[in-house]
């Protein structure tokens, strides 16, 4: 039953990371951010919540394919993607979408993040390193995703192993 488990895991984000072009990698990316949720663990005052929420901030350009996620769930919790401006309003998500910030906005944006226990994801070139916690990147034209360990750890959000493995690992500056 493990190698089958295994065997599914590769299977899965090997097949997701299939030849992508432009039209095609958002919707590449929104079936990782669906499948990403599946092997991370919040702390349990944030797992109560009988809702599971993915915030866009700002700009993100996801071109609408996020809304497909509003038609699933999460074992027993309706999945809802929202829109959001401040801070102040992502202190409910589970899961933040950002777009290409300033570095000021990105650390205060992340600080914000880590104090309520928020998965931070986007797809701009070296922000793993600079503290998003799952960044997506092109290699050879598949989409790839590398993951900050230690950031998310910090936060007290455990990333599976198996998310892991498949994973870039990368350190912060």
């Amino acid at each position: 039953m493990k190698k089958l488990g295994r065997f599914f895991i590769i299977l899965l984000f090997s097949s997701i990371s299939a030849y992508a072009d432009e039209a095609k990698i958002k919707d590449i990316q929104t079936a990782y951010i669906y499948n990403f949720a599946k092997f991370i663990k919040w702390p349990n005052n944030v797992d109560k919540s009988d809702s599971f929420n993915v915030c866009i901030y700002g700009d993100a350009d996801f071109e609408g394919k996020l809304d497909k996620l509003s038609q699933k769930s999460l074992g027993n919790k309706k999945i809802f993607v929202l829109r959001v401006n401040t801070k102040e309003e992502i202190q409910n998500c589970q899961m933040l979408i950002l777009p290409s910030v300033g570095d000021s906005k990105l650390a205060e944006l992340i600080a914000w993040a880590k104090k309520h226990h928020i998965v931070t994801i986007s797809d701009t070139k070296g922000y793993a390193s600079q503290g998003v916690m799952i960044n997506f990147y092109l290699e050879n034209k598949k989409v790839r995703f590398e993951i900050n360990h230690q950031k998310a750890k910090n936060a007290k959000i455990n990333i599976s192993s198996k998310l892991l493995r498949v994973a870039k690992v990368v350190k912060s500056d």
